[in-house]
């Protein structure tokens, strides 16, 4: 069941740029610098809105690989 706030058919498959642009977008619009970020994250909603942004960005963004990355060399 949807929210009743999207769209009622699936949509067209968008340019790599411009979801690549709609990404950068939700991480400025995220970022720790951005007001609305901080009102958000200083109101009781404030983790719902947080997870209603990461939907969109995983859908937009191709999946970021995990990196192996070394504390301490042996």
């Amino acid at each position: 069941m949807g929210s009743g706030y999207g769209p009622s058919e699936p949509l067209p498959q968008f340019p790599a740029d411009l979801r690549t642009l709609a990404v950068a977008a939700l991480g400025q619009v995220t970022g720790g610098l951005c007001e609305l970020a901080v009102v958000w994250d200083e109101a009781v909603d404030g983790p719902k809105w947080r997870r209603g942004i990461v939907r969109p960005r995983d859908v937009l963004g191709p999946p970021v690989p995990l990196r192996e990355e070394v504390l301490f060399a042996v």
